[in-house]
Parts: structure tokens; sequence; C-alpha cells
């Protein structure tokens, strides 16, 4: 048995801890590219990183996007 130790939550890099969880899934996934579960969280995990200060030194690839959409759509 694994005995997980819990760390204290205000030590966490949430994007870090989101770029680990995107880099384990994109393994996964490339070993089983036909599992649509990984597939389907690794899409998520993706979107969840767009946009997050500290994501990347890339600009949003979907800001004009987002902005040319108006007010009345919130992306989910």
């Amino acid at each position: 048995m694994v005995e997980v130790v819990a760390r204290d939550p205000g030590e966490l890099d949430p994007v870090a801890e989101l770029r680990a969880l995107a880099g384990r899934l994109a393994a996964a996934y490339d070993t089983d590219r036909g599992n649509t579960a990984i597939a389907r969280e690794l899409r998520l995990t993706l979107s969840a990183l767009i946009g997050l200060p500290g994501a990347g030194d890339e600009p949003d690839p979907l800001a004009d996007l987002l902005g040319s959409l108006g007010p009345s759509f919130t992306p989910s």
C-alpha cells in the first residue's frame, strides 16, 4: 500500500500542478491514443491552463477570438 502524505495547501502552485498533470496525461495519451477518457482530461487540463498567469510566456491564442464573441459569451 502506498502512503499518501498531504501537503500544506499554501505550498501548492496551481499552475505548476496543472502543467505536471498535463504532462502526465499527454504521456498517457501517447501510450494509448484510443483512450477517450484520457483525451478528454488532457483537453480539459490544457483548456484550464490557457490564460492563467504564469502558465507560459506565449500570449493567449484564444484572447482575440474570445474578445470578438462579446460579453454574452462565457467560456465554461
